[in-house]
């Protein structure tokens, strides 16, 4: 599974590949916030992971929308405030 991380931080990134080691999940760091003009980044992953100062709105949505063939991507529960999508 291909999941994009939003907002990342170096803690972020080991903390989460440290937690991801027996699973084996692609994971994909990203320093950039979420919003309508970074949705198009999540092309191609199945889980778009946000974080609490990202701008999760109506036009994020529909950019993410589009960015993956209509097909809307899960958000990863794991970190502050997640917005499930499906």
């Amino acid at each position: 599974m291909r999941i994009m991380l939003f907002s990342s931080r170096q803690y972020d990134n080991d903390t989460f590949t440290e937690a991801n080691a027996g699973h084996g999940y692609e994971l994909h760091f990203l320093e950039a916030n979420l919003d309508s003009d970074t949705a198009v980044l999540a092309h191609g992953y199945e889980v778009v992971c946000p974080f609490v100062n990202d701008q999760v709105t109506a036009a994020t949505l529909e950019t993410l929308i589009l960015a993956l063939n209509r097909r809307l991507p899960r958000a990863h529960p794991a970190r502050c405030c997640p917005i499930p999508i499906t």
